[in-house]
């Protein structure tokens, strides 16, 4: 008896230092299990870990050093650029997809840097995922693509400052998903006994691109339709655009900037897709950056009951987004004296 009652003692003892270790170690069991959470994009190889949070997409920066603190005019020397790019949303950015235009400047005394072009990148910008939580990286200039070269300033004039205005112009996606109700009776008198009700939905967080849907609004009409308002948000730094292959040195009109292409949209509800038809208006414009997509879908309810069903809503479009950078030009010509 003394013996089982000190084999007790000893498995109490253990329980309340392995608690004590795990309270002061500051881990939680949703960190033992390598719980993500929503918006976590810096690790990789965790479980849970979910690639549709937040709201960047390209993201690109002037290589540290380049452009030079310093660029010497009438030095006949070439100043290469080299620009970083990452893909830090969940769409995939595909080779040759990249236009990449530099702006700001004056073509008559900054040389090599005034012609358009779409970058060559070497493969595919493959999106964040489990296993590359920073998303694809590559380079662009690194080959002379961008070069300042034969810079001339006039014999009277000490400096020249212009601020490089880099575009970046790429196709992207939004894939947002929810958990909807569907009640064929939503005005049945046995309110509480359902495993669900038809209510709004918010979405924070993003969605792993720039344009977000932020809330969707369901409503039925028992025996003849299902409503959706669904709202979407520029979350980025950019334009959305609404042909997703426009061209990046092309001047944009007022119904081409800050739009959708609705026409390309496609809204799936549970195993049945909602008709292009049905979704208002063709194309949208954004207001402050906002906007709501009218849908609408037949009663397909599946059963005579209440039940939850996901709902997908897919967004193509453009994106136009710029970084900017100093150049300082120095004169070391003649001064004529």
């Amino acid at each position: 008896m003394k013996k089982e009652m000190r084999c007790m003692s000893v498995v109490r003892l253990f329980v309340i230092l392995s608690v004590f270790i795990l309270a002061f170690s500051g881990c939680s069991i949703s960190e033992i299990r390598g719980s993500g959470g929503s918006g976590s994009k810096g690790g990789s190889g965790k479980l849970g870990f979910d690639p549709y949070t937040g709201t960047s997409g390209l993201e690109m920066s002037f290589a540290p050093g380049t452009p030079p603190p310093i660029v010497y005019a009438n030095a006949n020397d070439e100043v290469p650029l080299i620009i970083e790019l990452r893909n830090k949303g969940a769409e995939p950015i595909r080779q040759g997809a990249i236009q990449l235009f530099m702006t700001g400047f004056d073509p008559n005394i900054v040389h090599g840097l005034s012609t358009p072009m779409a970058a060559p990148v070497n493969s595919d910008l493959p999106p964040v995922s489990e296993f590359n939580g920073e998303g694809g990286f590559d380079v662009f200039g690194s080959k002379g693509e961008f070069s300042i070269r034969d810079v001339y300033l006039p014999p009277a004039t000490d400096h020249y400052t212009p601020t490089l205005n880099l575009i970046a112009c790429y196709p992207y996606a939004t894939h947002a998903s929810a958990t909807i109700c569907i009640d064929p009776d939503p005005y049945s008198i046995e309110q509480e006994s359902k495993i669900c009700q038809v209510n709004d939905i918010s979405l924070s967080g993003g969605q792993g691109a720039p344009l977000a849907v932020t809330k969707i609004e369901h409503e039925i009409v028992p025996g003849q339709k299902m409503m959706f308002k669904i709202h979407v948000e520029n979350k980025g730094n950019g334009r959305v655009v609404s042909d997703p292959s426009f061209s990046c040195e092309k001047t944009l009109e007022y119904n081409e900037i800050d739009s959708i292409d609705v026409l390309n949209t496609n809204i799936i509800v549970g195993a049945g897709s909602i008709s292009v038809d049905s979704v208002k208006p063709e194309k949208l414009k954004l207001v402050n950056g906002k906007g709501v997509i009218y849908a609408e879908a037949q009663p397909a309810f599946g059963q005579d009951r209440e039940y939850t069903t996901p709902i997908q809503v897919n967004l193509y479009y453009g994106y136009k987004t710029s970084i900017t950078q100093q150049l300082n030009i120095k004169n070391i010509g003649n001064r004529g004296y």
